[in-house]
């Protein structure tokens, strides 16, 4: 399956949002902070999911056939299209809509005189069949012990449906207050939630607070 990453740096929402709201309201605000992830339905058009999805796979086969592809996985069978924003005026367009605006400036809301936040990654991820599930991680790039405060929001667009069977995002809610980052222990906890949502979808999260996401066996 499909989607779209961006890293942002330093069925959970509450059933009246849509995505060409301009914001989250505050309950969904709430199930943010005490789950770490929440879904918004409907941010891209069935339109633009499949305008999305062919200009991914356009340059997935474009480096394929050029030999400068990133593969990543058992066996390779995965494969990573880095720098969008560079690549198309579609994602540039997509991570600027107002809704995901409004989800970083409250996430990251403090008083400073400087940037709150900037883009850090964007790519798309490309799960292929059979694919193995990663072990349970963490995306902050800092050592133990995590701080108490966001360092990092993560914004999924689904170009493809998540499912039960084909590799979707694995997240343990309330996880992004743990104050360390995922052990071999860590790896057999239970609780874990497979994120069940639809093309055209977007699925944000929090890192730390920080939440430890896998992608599940596909």
């Amino acid at each position: 399956y499909l989607y779209a990453f961006a890293y942002t740096s330093h069925k959970n929402v509450s059933g009246t949002l849509q995505g060409d709201a301009a914001r989250l309201e505050k309950r969904d605000f709430e199930l943010l902070e005490k789950n770490g992830y929440i879904i918004v339905p409907g941010v891209m058009s069935p339109r633009d999911v499949s305008f999305g999805a062919r200009i991914v796979k356009r340059l997935s086969a474009w480096e394929n056939s050029h030999d400068c592809s990133y593969k990543y996985g058992q066996e390779g069978g995965s494969q990573r299209v880095y720098n969008l924003l560079n690549k198309h005026q579609f994602f540039r367009d997509l991570i600027q809509k107002p809704i995901v605006l409004s989800i970083l400036d409250e996430l990251f809301r403090r008083d400073t005189l400087h940037q709150r936040y900037f883009l850090s990654s964007y790519q798309a991820n490309i799960i292929g069949p059979l694919g193995h599930a990663q072990p349970l991680h963490s995306d902050a790039n800092v050592p133990d012990p995590l701080p108490p405060w966001i360092i990092r929001a993560n914004i999924n667009f689904l170009l493809d449906d998540f499912t039960e069977t084909n590799g979707a995002t694995l997240v343990l809610p309330g996880s992004h207050k743990f104050r360390k980052k995922p052990g071999l222990k860590d790896q057999e906890r239970k609780g874990l939630v497979k994120v069940i949502a639809p093309k055209g979808s977007m699925v944000s999260t929090v890192v730390p607070r920080i939440l430890t996401p896998a992608a599940a066996s596909s």
